[in-house]
Formats: C-alpha cells, structure tokens, sequence
C-alpha cells in the first residue's frame, strides 16, 4: 500500500569485500569483422570467445561481481551484473531453414560481454561475439564490422559471508590443435593463447610417427621449453612440454629437429596454474589390452592434461573415465591413435581410457598441475 515502509528481508549474509578487490580502468575491445563467401547458398560464422584481463583478487573466496561499466562512447554508467549486449542486429531472414534461403541475404551480429572470476581467482571481462553473414552469390558479397570499444569499469569483488570457502584452482584450456602437418623437418606455427599475465604457462603438445625421430626441442614465444616426458606404442609417440610465458596473446611455436621428414599434430593448451612449478608426470602402459587405468595422486587443487596412445589400426574411439574427453587423433597414414582428456578441479584417483577394437599396446600420460 502507498504510504507503508519498504522492507528488504533475505536470509542471506552480509556481502564481504577486501578492499583490495575493487578495480577501475578501461580495456579496448578490438574490431571484428566477417564477410560472407560470395557462394551462394553459403554463409561464414565468425564466433569469438575471448577474455580480457582486469586483476587477480585478495580474498580467494570471492563470487560475486558488482560494480559498473559504460561504453566510451556512452555517458550512462550502468549495472555490471550480468551479461550486457553491445550489439545486436539483423537484416533479412534469419529464423527460416537454411535451404529456403538460396538466392537471398541475411545478417545476423550480436556481441555482449560479461565480467567474472574464472577459475583461478582472476576477475576478467569475457567477450562473446558472433557474426552471421550470407549472401545471394557472386560477385554480391556483405561485410559486417563492428569497430573497436573502450569498456570503463567501475567494479568490486566479493562473497556473502556463510559461503563455503573456495580456493582458486589451476584449469585448463585448448588453445588450438592438428592439423597433421608435413614436417621439413621442423615444425612452425603462430596462434592466439590467450591473455597474457604473471605466471602463465603454456603447454604443448607432440603427437608424431615413429618413423619421425622424437623432437629435441620446443620454443614458445621465443621462450624455450622444458620437455617433461614421451610416451610411445610400437608406432606412436606423445611429447609434452611446457614454459612460462608471460607476454604475448600471440605466440610463435616451434617444434625443432625432427630429423627427418614426415608428418606431425601439435596441440596447445594455455594452464592458469597457480605455482610456477613444472608439471608432475605420470605414466603407465600395457603391451596388451584395451583399457588401461592411471591412478593419480588425491590433489584437490589438480588440473591435469591426460593423453593416451593406441598401437594398431584406426578407425577406433576412446572412452574417458575419472576425466572429461576432449577429442581423439587417428595418426596420419600410420596405424596407431591417440586420445586427450582433461580433469580439472576435482580430486585425483584412477583415470580409465578404454579403447575399441582388438587389443592392442595402449599408454597414458597425465601432465598435473597445481
């Protein structure tokens, strides 16, 4: 009723903030762009997912974003909670089956960005954006831009008090993987990890023919890397290695020596650990069988690559247990496979890669990190 006093009840706790967790700056969002093919009947998808950088936080329990934020080119500073879409259009049909649309035009753009703690306890700004373009065929083609932004932030971190106490933990990402490359004998490649901040590592992986000798030594970024461990079957190899790179979103990785011709895939992961130390390896190995399990030390805090090698013919897949899949590699015109895994942020135990097909020499190699 008009005239009665506004009562807030919740049963939650009060909101905790270090004072050290407050951030205010700006940060530049880079243009993008996508042009459609020129085919018709074809459309090109630029899908972004990126995070940027703001801070790492003092209380390592907190949650929770608040604040503000406003686009340079906006005076209204506005709530920082949530999602926020900075672009959002279309022209055209967009919402009927693709084969309808032969001969016709359409776009579709949408960008938003979020603040939030990712899993290391890092208060980032993450970006998702993803442009749709498709046009009638040649020589008509369309091309959407969006133009750089300048986000200002105004925000705190924090957690309600009564919340279980959570610790930052390292995670995982695939940056980029394959194609099976032929080798002269080295192996070059420049590619997007990531923001850059203290204490990054980078890993990479080797996956190579045992017709190709084992590298003998990987550079990132010009930084050079440690190699942590091999495992191989009677005609695979997997090398893993790793250093700290503290600079750069894009780097250069080099795969030296070879030794001979052939062809390799190598596979990169950035690792928010939170130590600087090198990975602890652990391997086992059967000569006949189709699974195989690795038991792992009981770390809360791990995060752990896991890869597995299989001798014999391809066309096989792998089943993950103790850890989550992330893709399986036949090896280029060589009978044998390989399959990686990624546990993260749970307790270590036994971690199963069971095999199809025949028996067969199977290995497994995990990278933790802490």
């Amino acid at each position: 009723m008009i005239g009665n006093p506004v009562v807030f009840d919740t049963d939650d706790g009060n909101l905790f903030v270090d004072p050290a967790d407050y951030f205010s700056g700006s940060l530049v969002l880079p243009s993008r762009s996508a042009s459609s093919s020129g085919v018709d009947g074809t459309q090109n998808v630029r899908d972004v997912v990126a995070e940027y950088y703001i801070g790492t936080l003092s209380a390592p329990s907190a949650n929770i974003v608040l604040g503000q934020m406003k686009q340079s080119t906006d005076n209204a500073w506005r709530s920082a909670w949530g999602s926020h879409i900075l672009d959002f259009d279309g022209v055209g049909q967009t919402m009927v089956p693709q084969t309808d649309l032969v001969s016709q035009t359409y776009l579709a753009t949408v960008r938003a960005i979020t603040p939030l703690i990712n899993p290391l306890g890092h208060l980032v700004l993450r970006e998702r954006t993803v442009i749709r373009p498709r046009d009638p065929g040649s020589p008509s083609t369309i091309t959407k831009t969006l133009p750089s932004v300048t986000i200002n932030y105004r925000l705190f971190c924090g957690s309600w008090w009564g919340n279980p106490f959570q610790l930052p933990r390292a995670d995982a990402d695939l940056r980029a993987g394959g194609p099976w490359v032929a080798l002269n004998p080295n192996y070059s490649r420049s590619l997007d990890v990531g923001y850059a901040y203290q204490g990054r590592r980078i890993v990479v992986v080797v996956q190579n023919p045992l017709n190709t000798a084992n590298p003998t030594s990987v550079s990132i970024g010009g930084v050079s890397a440690a190699i942590h461990g091999t495992i191989a079957t009677a005609n695979t190899r997997t090398t893993i290695a790793s250093a700290i790179v503290e600079t750069g979103e894009t780097l250069t990785i080099n795969v030296n020596n070879f030794a001979s011709s052939g062809q390799a895939g190598v596979y990169v992961y950035a690792v928010r650990s939170l130590t600087r130390d090198p990975p602890s390896i652990y391997t086992a190995a059967t000569a006949v069988g189709t699974n195989l399990t690795l038991n792992l030390p009981q770390d809360l805090a791990a995060t752990a690559i896991v890869l597995s090698t299989r001798n014999g013919s391809s066309g096989q897949t792998c089943s993950w247990a103790g850890a989550v899949k992330i893709f399986d590699e036949p090896f280029s015109n060589l009978s044998g496979q390989a399959s990686a895994a990624l546990l993260e942020g749970v307790p270590g135990g036994d971690v199963t890669a069971a095999w199809t097909g025949a028996n067969a020499q199977i290995n497994i190699l995990a990278a933790v990190f802490t």
